[in-house]
């Protein structure tokens, strides 16, 4: 700002222009003023050429005129000495003229002495003595006369000399005056040449210099709207953009407790239904092993490390797959419009993952040592034979006579059976319930990121560009900016509004919060609607209070009838009263009357912007520009950028969903195989049995699979309800401060997380129904022999 002033005041030394008289403005149009001064240091720069240009001319002219000057200078130089010598020739010829005068009166005396001489002797002793006076006086005329002829020489001599003199002087003088009229000429000529130019340019230059005049003036009445910018230091650790991004990384740890927990419950209930099962499988072998001799130690180790050594395999393929390829994808989506985005440099934690793979050891070590040492607890005759069939219990529906009889021989076979494996129930039922949560929370959170945008954009906010003036800057582009946009027919409502940013404290870093107070209360519902979220109730604005964003209400803690404090860009606090709590979803946005304005800033309320509703969003960047061009205009918002980012984050969203959908999708699939694998292969002499009683294929797999379907929509519909309760509570951890997202679950993801869990259990039940098939009854029915 100080460069821009020193610049300014430059150009008033030089043109003439009175010092410029500073004035505060308001921060906000600051840009503005910055604006003006880019454009005044451009007229500089016009006056700088014009300038060079004139400066050309004028030293043009000056060479001229100063050759000019040396020519009249040294012809003044030669009439001086001419008349000096010619004042020495007149004071010789003066002396000359008085000297032949006295010789002419001398020699007229003589004559009458000797006219008196001449008349007779008579008159001689007469006169003698008159004579005599004569003669003396004729003597002292002789004397005068020669000192008169030796004057009358000298001056001679000084006449001659002075006539050189003069002559020479003349002579000299006439060839400087030539040369001086020549180079008189030649400067005259080249000042004739330059005043051309001068006469051909001036015209352009001082309308230049008069557009820069103008250009100058109008910056100096923006300088006076231009109040002294009041700067903040805020460090870099305070620095709002860092920590909302570093705030998405802790959010993501915090998310990152959530899927983690989820997939390893799972897979341990896997390892230990997989190793428990194989276990059992080996238990002849277990018995022959102990019948030889090996120790139980021997023995555990043999299933110690081949559970060991698959959990250690897959904990380091999943343990690389999760460090660069999750981490990045993830990473990246949550960069999106960031100078981080593909920027992220991915490190390999080794302690987290040497946790992780310990977590996979420790589920299947303990796993398999469990499971041998509770088999080899029997001795060696016990284990080589199968073991005794568990007794036969009576169910609850048992119980339940009316309900008992009504069911067929099939449906009381699967009842009975699903109690039976108890074990295999519950880790079938919590699997599913698992993979159906996860797909639940995926498109839950896909659903309320979609939701908002139709929310935000079309029923909350209903216009689409925001134009901000400064009325001040110029009042005939202001009029002429409001005639504009009553006159511009791509514009369908156009309403005027107060938009202020104001900040407000929470967790040691300040929120940005908008401040919109329309002109006009009844035009204010075609461009807002305030409402609750919950019921749809529609907000009135009052003058007892402000409305505040739902967002804002929760990090502050406050409700109806409390006050919220907000600081200006000045650091000045003021308090509002909140009369309501309306849905929002980007942003803080705080609502009031014109009124309340006034009662709460102390200042009349004024319009500084224009919310704009379009015939054609598609034109909104060339009636934004359109809008620019005018000198009151400030800046722009359009909504279209947002909405423009908001599908950014969308698009991040839909990785991070789809990572979750697949991954759930492939845990659902390993769930299901290994359950139902194990139930295949504990019941291989049941199935066999039936077989051989005429039961065909599909009877057979209709036999497993009914068990799996009652125990798959079991666990869906648990899986539903966790879902649910998983997507509120980590909408309420991952949503960045300046946003809120939907808590309410749209049905859709119901119906996708039903839809596929159904889908892999029939798809698994495809893959069984062929191994079912191939079962050997004979060797199934004499295995336990």
């Amino acid at each position: 700002m100080e460069e821009i002033k020193n610049k300014i005041k430059d150009l008033e030394d030089k043109y003439g222009i009175g010092d410029l008289d500073l004035s505060k403005i308001n921060l906000e149009n600051i840009n503005a003023g910055i604006e003006g001064a880019d454009k005044l240091i451009e007229a500089k720069k016009e006056l700088d050429k014009a300038q060079i240009q004139l400066a050309e001319g004028q030293a043009k002219y000056d060479m001229g005129k100063d050759a000019l000057d040396r020519g009249i200078k040294q012809a003044q130089e030669g009439e001086l000495e001419y008349k000096e010598n010619y004042e020495k020739y007149l004071d010789g010829l003066r002396q000359y003229e008085e000297g032949l005068k006295k010789l002419e009166d001398s020699e007229k005396e003589l004559n009458e002495a000797k006219e008196k001489l001449d008349k007779g002797e008579i008159d001689y002793d007469r006169a003698k003595l008159k004579y005599d006076e004569n003669y003396k006086k004729f003597i002292e005329g002789k004397s005068q006369l020669k000192s008169g002829r030796e004057e009358y020489e000298r001056g001679l001599e000084n006449y001659k000399s002075g006539l050189k003199d003069f002559e020479e002087g003349e002579t000299k003088g006439k060839k400087q005056l030539k040369d001086a009229l020549y180079e008189i000429n030649k400067g005259q000529r080249k000042l004739d040449k330059g005043q051309r130019e001068y006469d051909e340019k001036s015209l352009e230059a001082d309308e230049k210099i008069k557009d820069g005049l103008d250009k100058i003036n109008d910056a100096k009445r923006i300088l006076k709207i231009l109040s002294q910018p009041s700067y903040e230091i805020t460090p870099r650790h305070l620095n709002e953009d860092i920590n909302t991004y570093i705030d998405y990384a802790h959010r993501v740890d915090l998310l990152s407790l959530v899927f983690p927990v989820f997939f390893f419950l799972i897979s341990m209930l896997v390892c230990w239904t997989t190793m428990t099962r194989m276990v059992e499988e080996n238990r002849i072998n277990i018995g022959t092993y102990k019948a030889l001799g090996y120790s139980n130690r021997q023995i555990a180790s043999k299933y110690f490390i081949y559970g060991e050594s698959s959990a250690l395999i897959g904990g380091i393929i999943g343990a690389l797959i999760g460090a660069f390829a999750l981490s990045r994808l993830i990473g990246n989506s949550y960069s999106v419009d960031t100078i981080f985005e593909k920027n992220l440099i991915f490190k390999f934690y080794p302690i987290r993952t040497l946790f992780a793979i310990i977590v996979g050891l420790l589920a299947t070590g303990i796993t398999a040592m469990i499971s041998v040492y509770a088999s080899l607890r029997n001795n060696a005759a016990n284990l080589l034979r199968g073991p005794a069939p568990k007794g036969g219990t009576r169910i609850l529906i048992e119980r339940i006579k009316p309900l008992w009889k009504r069911l067929s021989f099939l449906q009381k076979v699967t009842a009975r059976n699903l109690f039976r494996y108890k074990k295999r129930m519950i880790m079938t039922v919590i699997g599913i319930m698992g993979c159906s949560a996860l797909l639940v929370l995926g498109f839950g959170i896909e659903g309320s990121v979609k939701g908002i945008k139709d929310k935000q954009f079309k029923q909350v906010m209903k216009y689409n560009l925001a134009v901000f003036y400064d009325r001040e800057i110029d009042k005939k582009s202001f009029d002429k900016f409001k005639e504009g946009i009553k006159k511009d027919q791509r514009i369908e409502k156009y309403a005027s509004f107060n938009m202020s940013n104001f900040k407000s404290k929470f967790n040691k870093i300040d929120q940005d919060v908008s401040l919109v107070v329309p002109e006009n209360l009844e035009e204010f519902s075609e461009f807002y609607t305030l409402r609750t979220r919950k019921n749809k109730k529609e907000i009135k604005l009052t003058d007892r209070g402000a409305v505040i964003t739902e967002k804002l209400s929760k990090l502050k803690k406050v409700k109806i009838g409390d006050s919220l404090e907000i600081k200006d860009k000045d650091g000045e606090i003021y308090k509002v009263q909140i009369s309501g709590i309306t849905e929002m979803y980007v942003g803080h946005n705080l609502f009031m009357t014109p009124k309340y304005y006034e009662k709460v800033f102390g200042k009349n309320f004024v319009s500084n912007c224009e919310a704009l509703k379009l015939k054609n969003p598609e034109d909104i960047s060339k009636i934004s520009k359109d809008f620019m061009d005018y000198k009151c205009s400030t800046s722009t918002m359009n909504v279209s950028v947002l909405e423009k980012i908001l599908d950014n984050f969308m698009s991040s969203i839909y990785l991070v969903v789809a990572t979750i959908v697949l991954a759930s999708s492939m845990l659902a699939v390993i769930v299901l195989y290994n359950l139902t694998n194990i139930n295949i292969e504990e019941r291989k002499r049941e199935l066999s049995t039936i077989k051989v009683l005429g039961f065909y294929p599909k009877e057979v797999t209709s036999y497993i699979y009914r068990e799996t379907w009652i125990l798959t929509i079991i666990g869906i519909g648990i899986g539903l309800l966790v879902g649910k309760i998983l997507h509120y509570g980590v909408l309420q951890v991952v949503v960045p401060y300046m946003a809120m997202l939907d808590p309410v679950l749209v049905k859709r993801a119901y119906l996708f997380s039903a839809l596929i869990t159904t889908i892999v259990t029939f798809f698994v039940m495809l893959i069984f129904h062929k191994k079912l098939k191939k079962i050997d009854m004979v060797q199934a029915l004499k295995a336990q022999e």
